[in-house]
């Protein structure tokens, strides 16, 4: 090429409108999806005063010495004042261990449900089905749309988005069994066993209808949920696939 003489580049070719409309489309609902996904987590970050990581349990100590112990993907915000202490569960589960104050009473809000205590060990569970209150010792309130019960020791009480309520007992000692890392199933179905499992698994489990319907007892590990689905699989005559490192499936 002489001296001075430019390169003529060749110009860019622009996209057939069609390909650039899809791709622009593909480009937004991606951006969607991101954005469904973290503005939820954004949000329960900024209101929470404690959370929980997938597989992370943790111990928290308040201010008047009352425990919780928060399970995995779980979170609560605190209100503690001089006539009431209040714990809200914004997510998931959590095991309280209460100091007795007769002048200053404990409340549990999840959801529509408030579980009042002055001194007692109780797990609640609250999530997308509903609200579920089990008592391992002591006594507690429960209060849900006109709804009011008192649960002792053993008593479990069920709590649904529609505000439909079961009680039912349970031993004490496998109340907030997640704690040992263990869930109790007595004649539960597969599905219940899966939800309790979700909270271990980085990734998405995925079990069909029929599967999800058997019923099952036993005792099932909840750190090693890969390991423990495969195991229920093979128990009551399913399989279970991984489709990616963080994608399982399971049918029968």
């Amino acid at each position: 090429m002489e001296a001075g003489t430019r390169r003529a580049w060749p110009e860019p070719r622009a996209l057939p409108a069609r390909r650039w409309r899809w791709r622009h489309l593909a480009g937004l609902a991606v951006a969607a999806a991101l954005l469904v996904a973290v503005l939820p987590t954004l949000s329960l970050r900024l209101s929470a005063d404690h959370l929980t990581a997938t597989g992370e349990q943790r111990r928290v100590t308040l201010e008047d010495g009352s425990q919780v112990y928060l399970a995995p993907e779980s979170a609560i915000r605190l209100a503690m004042g001089p006539r009431q202490r209040r714990v809200d569960l914004l997510r998931g589960e959590a095991f309280f261990e209460v100091r007795p104050e007769p002048d200053r009473p404990f409340l549990v809000v999840s959801g529509d449900t408030r579980t009042t205590v002055l001194g007692t060990a109780f797990n609640v569970r609250h999530g997308g089905q509903g609200t579920r209150v089990s008592v391992a010792h002591g006594r507690v309130n429960v209060e849900n749309d006109g709804l009011r019960r008192t649960l002792t020791a053993g008593d479990r009480l069920t709590i649904t988005a529609d505000h439909a309520a079961g009680l039912d007992r349970v031993p004490p000692g496998d109340v907030a069994g997640w704690r040992r890392g263990q869930l109790v199933a007595r004649d539960l179905p597969i599905g219940a066993v899966v939800e309790a499992l979700r909270p271990y698994y980085s990734g998405t489990i995925i079990v069909t209808d029929g599967f999800a319907r058997q019923r099952v007892t036993g005792l099932y590990g909840l750190r090693e949920p890969a390991a423990t689905l495969g195991k229920l699989a093979a128990a009551h005559g399913g399989t279970l696939h991984r489709l990616t490192p963080w994608v399982l499936v399971l049918n029968d």
